[in-house]
């Protein structure tokens, strides 16, 4: 190696000059260990403290490493390898203030190198009494990189997640809590075709919905790549928000999402509040705050003419991805099969887009995909190699191939054959049919898209006011939903027949009222509200519905009245 002679041709130091060579090295160390401190993301919380690579440079960029003194006897080509590979470990040295003078031995000709940390104790003993130091700040200075593959990133509780911050946890109506969080520059890889091929130059706006999860059970690759596969596929649609990674991080499993700006349309339904979760075992009451005021976010909304297209014209959209993930969704290697979204409900339904576009006036609506699963034609059964993401996170076990979880579906729109007459979600439910075929799963859907059109239906005519109404006719002892069974209240429900379960009453008398002011479109919502399944339209009979009821070409019909039975 050739020494660094000619770097700055500096006469050698004597007596004094060396020693203000010392306090001039010294105080580098301390300059650069205090801007460490403060280039840290999150620095008032410990265990989430952290610093990107990024900013680590930026702290070094206007100073030498051989401005050091422990460094000036180095070669050129060792100070050339320790900017490029040990300015990690470099920084950690420094900041916990171990002696530079045995860097080259202990790290340098030992190659323990910013690739290889996290250091375990045996590579840390030449620290002594350090070492300790040493190995819990190292995951400070090395945060994790959330990389988009399709596989689920299993992350050490040690290592600091990326998110420089974390907005209020602002509840949803399903398993989970959903808050806004920004990715440090740097710290997330778009990987395509299973190759990373970037990172964020800058600070990354996204949507984690973190669940608590039991990890007891894990899942197989098999699974995980399915979910990929149908990820991958869903990005070709517009009306489908497709998330970017999944992270389990101890007893967390965290799903990262684009950041939709104008939140869900649960929200929507409330006018820009938006409910919070507190802990209700110690007394407390659901909070709510302001995402944003409504008539400012959606001014052209203020027109009830606009307000009621604009919501026919997204259920459309919201129909055409269902039939998108209904008949063009295939997974390779699992035959002839069918997808089905399962968990439509607002809070799943993420708002972005101008609003102040005239195209746009209630931004352009998304569904999101936690919930998606697979069946088989021909025999309806769910495919035991695909597992919904919500499961993944929190356990499922796989008895008899019948799936037990706990999930469950808050908003009022789990189907008949989905609940029980409590709203438990047992899977899957036993109903009687009165022909001999199997259940299309995909009138799940179906039965979803009939809730969502009635809260829709009730925000054209009254905005908040009209779903809160509808809300409360649907309250019951049971929960919030549209259908009642009714028969024998000591036995359980097992079996569902045409005969012991119904709309109800109170609903039906909502429809009956509402029918005066949009008689075509109480009359289309008809049609699709049955709580019968093999009485539903599938999804193309939907769509072609609300198509003619766009154009206007749907003549209303005699709606169903409080007495009826169905």
């Amino acid at each position: 190696m050739r020494r660094l002679t000619d770097r700055a041709q500096a006469p050698p130091t004597h007596g004094g000059d060396k020693e203000r060579a010392l306090l001039s090295s010294h105080s580098i160390e301390l300059k650069i260990q205090s801007e460490l401190k403060s280039a840290m993301y999150n620095p008032e919380v410990p265990g989430k403290r952290f610093i990107t690579y990024e900013k680590l440079c930026a702290v070094w960029a206007n100073t030498s490493i051989d401005s050091i003194e422990s460094f000036r006897s180095f070669f050129l080509e060792e100070l050339q390898l320790v900017r490029r590979n040990y300015m990690r470990v470099l920084s950690i040295l420094i900041y916990i203030g171990w002696d530079l003078a045995r860097f080259r031995p202990v790290f340098l000709r030992c190659d323990l190198d910013d690739d290889k940390l996290c250091f375990d104790s045996d590579q840390l003993h030449e620290l002594g009494e350090l070492a300790p130091n040493f190995n819990d700040v190292q995951y400070i200075f090395k945060p994790v990189q959330i990389d988009s593959r399709p596989e689920i990133q299993s992350v050490s509780t040690k290592l600091r997640l990326p998110f420089t911050s974390m907005n209020e946890m602002s509840g949803t109506d399903g398993p989970g809590v959903v808050s806004r969080r920004v990715i440090a520059a740097g710290q997330f890889i778009e990987s395509i075709g299973g190759k990373s091929t970037r990172t964020n130059k800058d600070p990354m706006v996204v949507a984690c919905k973190q669940f608590e999860a039991d990890f007891r059970w894990a899942p197989r690759a098999r699974e995980t790549r399915a979910y990929s596969i149908i990820r991958e596929r869903s990005r070709a649609h517009e009306g489908i928000l497709t998330h970017f990674a999944t992270l389990a991080h101890g007893n967390d499993f965290i799903i990262v999402f684009p950041f939709a700006q104008h939140y869900s349309l649960e929200v929507f339904f409330k006018e820009g509040d938006e409910k919070r979760p507190t802990n209700l075992n110690q007394g407390g009451s659901p909070q709510v705050r302001e995402r944003y005021h409504f008539t400012k976010k959606f001014p052209l909304l203020a027109n009830s003419s606009i307000l009621h297209l604009t919501m026919l014209s997204q259920a459309c959209k919201l129909v055409d991805a269902l039939l998108f993930l209904q008949k063009e969704l295939q997974v390779p290697g699992w035959g002839d099969s069918y997808c089905v979204h399962e968990n439509l409900e607002p809070p799943e339904i993420l708002i972005d887009g101008n609003p102040s576009d005239p195209m746009t006036p209630a931004g352009t609506w998304k569904l999101t995909d936690f919930g998606l699963s697979m069946y088989e034609k021909g025999t309806d059964t769910r495919n035991i190699r695909h597992l919904l993401l919500e499961e993944l996170s929190q356990g499922v076990f796989v008895l008899d191939e019948v799936f037990i979880s706990n999930l469950s579906h808050n908003s009022g729109y789990l189907s008949p054959e989905q609940g029980s007459r409590r709203g438990i979600h047992e899977w899957p439910r036993s109903y009687h049919r009165e022909r001999d075929d199997s259940l299309d799963w995909r009138k799940t859907d179906s039965w979803s898209v009939g809730c969502l059109l009635c809260e829709l239906l009730a925000f054209s005519l009254s905005r908040r006011r009209g779903v809160d109404i509808l809300r409360r006719a649907r309250r019951d002892d049971f929960g919030i939903g549209f259908y009642e069974t009714y028969g024998d209240s000591n036995q359980p429900m097992s079996q569902i027949y045409r005969a012991n379960i119904r709309i109800k009453q109170s609903v039906l008398s909502w429809l009956h009222e509402s029918a005066k002011a949009k008689p075509t479109y109480v009359s289309v919502v008809d049609q699709i509200l049955r709580p019968y399944p093999e009485d539903r339209p599938n999804m193309r009979r939907i769509r072609s519905l609300l198509g003619a009821l766009e154009s206007g070409k749907v003549t209303a019909s005699k709606t169903r009245r409080p007495t009826d039975i169905r």
